[in-house]
């Protein structure tokens, strides 16, 4: 049941983002293309608005349009989903089932009736979001839009080697493709996530080609600001140390036999929020006391068995519980364990340490986490999706980003979509809001236009993706496709 209310929800994303991108307004659109740039601003900042105007003139002129009667009965049937009723008794319950979600029949019902009226609105837009014509152009305008004109120049400011980074991505098609594909850089710092990117190819030799420099590239685009903090080093350096830790521990085996088959999009969420340190002893402290949970069939509880069998679930403890160890806070949790936090920062932890692809999971009164398997994300110590938020985005929203991106060969139509909309600044699907609003992308039409052809069948039925891992866009372009394919990286490995 949720698999196919899932397919329609994307089917009726998509229309929120034809929506929002196709649907330009005259006196919106058309003013920001004619107009100069913003009078006094610096040169750089003139220079990046001259590229973004340029840009969306193109587009405009290249955009489809939609039947305005479609289009006029889509948006009311669609705001209507967001006008819906919480769930009845719900405000007698400790924690309220959510109001956007399938739970609530007010909100299916409302859903449906969307579905059926974005159903009509593809065949307008079809040819124009399957061509590869646009892709380039459409990708460097939604970088631009993302990144402003205002925080490139402020970034390239900093100083001539800023500004070379600066220089470098723009000039280089396949990379800002690249990025745009893999969801750009968080909160838009794209200068920052190149200065990281940077300071790790200059570290490893082994960062410029191959699965590790989209590794390097993916943890670039999600911490531009680093993972953590520490006095006294930058982002860059911390960055660069968590990099050659994991590296240095894939070529020592020592990490989960997906690592280097993952897709660029599953490569952002491999750093936890935690030091080195704290990363290195958990993963020695599992190889050396609890193999049994690193080598379980089971990926849902692969190494997040730790938290079961060695966080108790306690409440009052005080921290630390031994402070003459002087152990680390992710240390001092195996003492006397802790309540839903504590196990699910070890949860955490113990996935990310192993090359497993990690995001929290909070939810109203507790803590959880989410995790990445071969058989798509999953959610452990706490409730479903429709329960989850973290970092700006429902559990749903993010979940449904995943299943769109398992469908290769039609997701690119959906990245097209969302960069037009992005490149004219509309209002975006609110992340907080399960399938509310209309502008950006998290989604789409996918898993109900392509639900089966998501690759080969194993014998049981299911969808095996650890024989289905590729480039969303046929490959490497720096040449490291081979080993997204077979599982043969620059190193031999022992498993």
């Amino acid at each position: 049941m949720r698999q196919g209310r899932l397919g329609e929800n994307m089917t009726i994303h998509l229309a929120c983002i034809l929506l929002g991108a196709l649907h330009l307004t005259p006196g919106r659109a058309g003013a920001a293309i004619g107009e100069d740039p913003v009078p006094g601003a610096s040169p750089l900042v003139a220079e990046y608005e001259a590229l973004l105007l340029g840009l969306r003139a193109e587009l405009t002129a290249g955009a489809p349009r939609i039947d305005s009667a479609r289009l006029d009965a889509f948006l009311a049937a669609h705001d209507a989903v967001g006008r819906v009723p919480a769930p009845e008794g719900g405000e007698k319950l400790k924690v309220p089932p959510p109001r956007f979600a399938d739970s609530n029949p007010a909100y299916v019902e409302a859903q449906a009736r969307a579905l059926q009226v974005a159903r009509e609105i593809f065949p307008d837009v079809e040819e124009f979001l399957e061509g590869d014509e646009l892709h380039l152009k459409l990708a460097r305008c939604a970088l631009l839009s993302h990144a402003t004109p205002q925080g490139l120049a402020e970034f390239a400011s900093g100083g001539p080697d800023r500004a070379e980074l600066i220089s470098r991505l723009l000039s280089d098609d396949d990379l800002v493709v690249q990025i745009m594909e893999m969801g750009g850089a968080y909160e838009g710092k794209y200068g920052q996530a190149m200065e990281i990117y940077a300071a790790i190819q200059a570290a490893s030799e082994h960062a410029h080609d191959g699965f590790l420099r989209r590794f390097a590239l993916g943890c670039a685009l999600e911490h531009p600001d680093g993972n953590v903090e520490e006095e006294g080093k930058s982002a860059a350096e911390l960055m660069v140390a968590m990099y050659l830790n994991y590296e240095q521990a894939y070529r020592d085996g020592h990490l989960d036999p997906a690592f280097d088959s993952l897709t660029d999009f599953e490569y952002r969420f491999i750093f936890p929020h935690r030091t080195v340190d704290d990363v290195s002893w958990m993963r020695e402290m599992m190889r050396n006391y609890r193999p049994d949970h690193i080598t379980m069939d089971d990926y849902k509880w692969r190494y997040v068995r730790i938290v079961r069998s060695d966080i108790p679930y306690t409440s009052n403890v005080k921290r630390p519980v031994r402070p003459d160890l002087g152990l680390t806070r992710i240390q001092d949790y195996f003492l006397e364990g802790g309540i839903c936090g504590p196990r699910a920062f070890v949860g955490k932890l113990s996935t990310a340490a192993f090359g497993i692809p990690t995001r929290g999971a909070r939810q109203t009164g507790h803590a959880a986490m989410s995790h990445w398997t071969p058989e798509g994300w999953t959610v452990c110590l706490g409730a479903w999706w429709s329960m989850n938020r973290w970092r700006g985005r429902t559990g749903l929203d993010f979940l449904l980003e995943t299943k769109a991106r398992d469908v290769p060969e039609a997701y690119p139509s959906v990245l097209r979509a969302q960069w037009l909309g992005d490149a004219f600044e509309e209002d975006p699907v609110q992340g907080m809001n399960y399938g509310i609003g209309g502008g950006t992308l998290e989604g789409s039409r996918l898993l109900s236009k392509a639900r089966d052809r998501r690759g080969r069948r194993d014998r049981g039925g299911r969808v095996d993706r650890r024989r289905t891992r590729g480039v969303e866009r046929g490959g490497d372009r720096r040449g490291g496709g081979a080993d997204r394919a077979g599982g043969v990286g620059p190193y031999d490995r022992l498993r």
